[in-house]
């Protein structure tokens, strides 16, 4: 795509709507990727057992040749409208203990993403992002009494990311490297404990309190563009206390209304504070000052059982977040459109979620929910974001579908709607149906499954059935179809 006009060319606009000329395309987008997993669980009796799960993912994906609008000679002259291609690759380990007569379980896991490497023509560089990620969870369900029962819990994860970028001496060949671009790496370590009680007090009334406290630390080192030497950032550590409260009352049987206040959270990711990156001729910068953000939500909500065979539910809440974090438009920088991540002052969402299941007999079912929220930048880095609508998240969510079960036959319809989100803080991204916009959808989709035995199950998709053209940034896939043949030891 174009700033300038050019004769022949295709004549389009930003997202914003401004004017641009597309001069060539990237061809049809191709990928390979292959996925095999093994598992084992030993019983040491009726309520003991442990099981080892270990999943291969590897995923390589690129775009046939490109063309021009122009003929060859543009495609030797400029390198813009090229795609860029990857892969990835990474090993999966769980291990989980169960002991459901005390009331224990553990798992530990780790993550190993030994390759992803992504390569910019434009920016003639490659980048490679190895990261590891280590957990552990222990959790307690203790009977107090008759009529109470606690939860009791730790958590411990730690994240490592590694982030190389290389100059290229062919922007189209990855194995030309020469020098080494940027360097990035850090490090995030959180620790949670925490604890729930639930008392019931009566038929109709039940209150549950819980209490979470977490600590989190991160540190890294960034080496930027065209410099010698690293900046190293300390180690810095925040910890915050989250209380929960709730209250259920249920006037009949079948039906509850419920009242819940509680507070989060939420830590940055480690890309996101260490790593910058070139993305569809964006630059995305890291932001190392990135702190967590905190929320604090109310909700009130009902629930009723209708003939056995319908639920019904809907609730209404308020969420107000303080040093959210959200991706900021950064304006031009080293020639590129430029995005940040950082925190905001703080935001608001207002909304409410209806829900209807119904089964129709035992084997076929429906269910439809739909949400509604209005997430608003309340105080703002800059005059012209406040009052707008957080990026990347819609205003209305609507799913719908009807499943079917049977004894060897399985499947599942489904419809969702996504209405128009935004990418620029300023909600100046209004225009719809062009490259790098956020297209408000609607899709539809269904799996069909045929099992042959308790190894074998064969299953086939289709995807976007309606085959609606639409951007979610890209251009999204039409039509799609395919068939996958499970086998399980």
């Amino acid at each position: 795509m174009s700033s300038k006009a050019v004769i022949g060319a295709e004549t389009t606009t930003t997202n914003t709507g401004a004017k641009r000329w597309i001069i060539g395309n990237k061809g049809k987008r191709q990928w390979d990727e292959n996925t095999v997993g093994v598992g084992f669980k030993y019983h040491f009796d009726e309520s003991k057992s442990l099981a080892l799960d270990f999943t291969k993912n590897e995923y390589e994906y690129s775009y046939s040749a490109p063309t021009s609008y122009f003929g060859d000679d543009i495609i030797k002259k400029a390198g813009t409208y090229f795609s860029t291609p990857g892969e990835k690759a990474s090993n999966k380990y769980n291990m989980t203990y169960n002991d459901s007569e005390n009331g224990w379980k553990a798992v530990v896991g780790y993550s190993d993403q030994y390759k992803q490497h992504d390569t910019s023509i434009s920016k003639a560089t490659d980048s490679s992002k190895p990261n590891t990620r280590f957990s552990f969870d222990l959790q307690k369900n203790q009977t107090i009494s008759a009529n109470n029962n606690a939860v009791f819990g730790l958590n411990y994860r730690k994240d490592k990311m590694d982030a190389t970028v290389y100059k290229l001496a062919d922007k189209f060949n990855s194995d030309s490297k020469i020098a080494v671009d940027s360097m990035a790496s850090g490090t995030n370590k959180s620790f949670s404990a925490y604890v729930m009680d639930e008392h019931k007090f009566s038929d109709r009334w039940t209150a549950t309190a819980g209490l979470r406290y977490d600590k989190w630390s991160t540190d890294g080192r960034i080496l930027l563009p065209n410099k010698t030497e690293a900046i190293n950032y300390d180690e810095s550590t925040y910890d915050n206390w989250s209380p929960s409260l709730s209250v259920m009352y249920k006037p009949e049987a079948d039906s509850s209304v419920y009242l819940s206040w509680g507070k989060a959270f939420e830590a940055p990711s480690l890309y996101r504070m260490y790593s910058s990156s070139y993305s569809s001729n964006v630059y995305n910068i890291a932001n190392p000052n990135l702190k967590p953000q905190k929320a604090e939500t109310f909700e009130l909500g009902y629930k009723k059982d209708l003939n056995n065979k319908s639920a019904i539910g809907v609730s209404v809440y308020d969420t107000k977040y303080k040093g959210l974090l959200y991706k900021n438009s950064l304006g031009v920088v080293d020639g590129m459109n430029a995005t940040c991540y950082q925190n905001a002052g703080e935001a608001e969402a207002k909304g409410f979620e209806l829900e209807l299941n119904h089964n129709f007999d035992d084997k076929w079912s429906a269910f439809l929910n739909y949400t509604y929220q209005n997430p608003v930048i309340k105080k703002a880095l800059k005059a012209t974001e406040k009052d707008k609508y957080v990026t990347a998240i819609p205003k209305e969510v609507f799913r719908a579908g009807v499943t079917y079960s049977d004894n060897k036959w399985s499947g599942m319809l489904t419809g969702e709607y996504i209405s128009k989100r935004f990418s620029k803080t300023d909600n100046s991204d209004t225009v719809n149906g062009v490259y790098g916009s956020y297209d408000p959808y609607f899709i539809m989709n269904m799996d069909i499954s045929y099992s042959f035995n308790k190894n074998y199950t064969l299953t086939a998709s289709v995807n976007n059935i309606l085959d609606r053209d639409f951007f979610n940034y890209y251009y999204q896939p039409g039509r799609t179809y395919s068939v996958e043949i499970n086998y399980r030891f």
